[in-house]
């Protein structure tokens, strides 16, 4: 059977390539055919209100940078299992961090930042903390475009419907 499922595959692919067609559909069929994951629609990102900018200042109380998201790129499946189902978010979160002060005697402390996901009538389905380690790599000086963190978020599927119905909320810990 497996080998009668590769052959019309490899048929749907020469013919998809052969026409021009698109890889991704390519891809979807591969996907579908000998996969136990589905791509799903992803939720919605929002910023939670007031805290969607971290401002740190050092003892003195002067500003020595600000932070905020700088980009956001998820990907979102189903994992389909024998006893139950699993949605997965691949959430890839960079930072944008300016800094107000050139003084290299203050202490750059980490920044937490926190994730939560809601279901369709706001109720919390799960909300995680994390931290950035900014003093990695030299500290903020040389800060570079590698300031992203991947983060990985597993949901039975029992607790929502729909994926795309969740709101994913993202902001910084004071």
């Amino acid at each position: 059977m497996t080998l009668h499922k590769v052959f019309i595959f490899f048929i749907l692919l020469q013919f998809l390539l052969g026409c021009s067609g698109n890889a991704k559909i390519a891809s979807e069929i591969y996907n579908k055919t000998f996969s136990k994951i589905e791509e799903v629609d992803c939720p919605k990102v929002r910023f939670i209100k007031g805290i969607e900018e971290l401002h740190k200042n050092n003892y003195k109380d002067e500003l020595i940078y600000k932070a905020n998201f700088h980009t956001l790129d998820w990907y979102c499946y189903i994992n389909k299992e024998e006893k139950y189902n699993s949605y997965y978010i691949n959430l890839n979160v960079s930072f944008n961090i300016s800094f107000e002060k050139e003084n290299i005697d203050d202490n750059y402390e980490n920044f937490q930042y926190v994730v939560a996901l809601l279901d369709a009538y706001e109720r919390v389905i799960m909300s995680n903390t994390y931290l950035f380690n900014i003093n990695v790599g030299g500290g903020l000086f040389d800060f570079s475009k590698k300031n992203e963190e991947n983060i990985k978020i597993k949901i039975n599927s029992e607790k929502i419907d729909n994926l795309n119905d969740t709101i994913i909320l993202l902001g910084f810990v004071e």
